[in-house]
């Protein structure tokens, strides 16, 4: 087990979309080395969706559903950050299973959802 620290890392207040990218680069090289990674969120104060899109939904273009529920793990999180994980995951499951179209009326909708 790969235990990654996100205080350590990236600091205490995790919003920062780029601060995710390399989070999930920490993440994916653990895995793709065959590892099993624990993101330990003890200490993160500030985590937003945007970061943890960043963070680990990037993962589910490389590994597959069943492979990240197996090997990815998390601790430090309290309730509603743990929802807000959850969330995240589920989005981007639904997503990189979507089809080439499915996926561009979703990211089209997300634009659009944006702008107003």
């Amino acid at each position: 087990m790969t235990p990654i620290r996100v205080v350590e890392l990236i600091g205490p207040v995790c919003v920062d979309p780029e601060d995710g990218a390399v989070l999930c680069q920490q993440t994916h090289t653990a895995l793709a080395q065959g590892a099993c990674a624990i993101l330990d969120f003890s200490g993160v104060r500030t985590l937003t969706s945007s970061f943890l899109n960043s963070a680990v939904s990037c993962l589910f273009a490389n590994f597959s559903v069943d492979a990240l529920s197996q090997r990815l793990n998390w601790t430090g999180l309290d309730s509603t950050d743990e929802k807000l994980v959850h969330l995240v995951l589920k989005n981007a499951a639904r997503y990189y299973n979507a089809t080439p179209d499915q996926q561009a009326a979703i990211l089209s909708a997300s634009n659009r959802a944006l702008e107003d």
